[in-house]
């Protein structure tokens, strides 16, 4: 298992996007199952499962 994570100070900087991003392409290029967790308190993302 391998952890990536998205991390910024400032609010919308972003974050969540190129997180939601990076596990879609994750998941589309590498055929793998890949989780998505946004722990930002705005929850712009929420959680998502993302599968292949």
């Amino acid at each position: 298992m391998k952890i990536i994570s998205s991390v910024g100070a400032k609010g919308g900087s972003g974050k969540s996007s190129v997180a939601l991003l990076t596990a879609w392409e994750l998941a589309k290029n590498h055929k793998s199952k890949v989780a998505l967790i946004d722990a930002d308190v705005q929850g712009t993302a929420a959680s998502a499962k993302i599968m292949n």
